[in-house]
């Protein structure tokens, strides 16, 4: 497999409950910290939302909950399939 030269993972916010880890995730770009490659984890979220505005739902502990900030610009130099790739061999590790 192609090494991929990322800063995804770097910066990681470990948080032990959130309303949901997307809203956590656009208010650090709001705010300016929202760096390319950041991951936010929770162990739980209150209000986690999946795609098309449904819910997502989970019992505290059992499930990855997760949101990346990727920046298209860093995106853009970066075969997709890559990216697919090495989310996988990070969710492994």
């Amino acid at each position: 497999m192609m090494q991929i030269n990322s800063k995804i993972g770097i910066h990681k916010i470990r948080l032990s409950s959130v309303d949901s880890t997307n809203n956590f995730a656009a208010k650090l770009i709001k705010e300016g910290l929202g760096a390319h490659g950041s991951v936010i984890l929770a162990e739980n979220q209150t209000n986690g939302r999946g795609q098309q505005g449904s819910l997502w739902q989970s019992n505290s502990k059992l499930n990855l909950l997760v949101s990346l900030i990727l920046s298209s610009t860093e995106l853009s130099k970066v075969n997709p399939i890559h990216i697919n790739w090495y989310v996988s061999v990070c969710i492994i590790d």
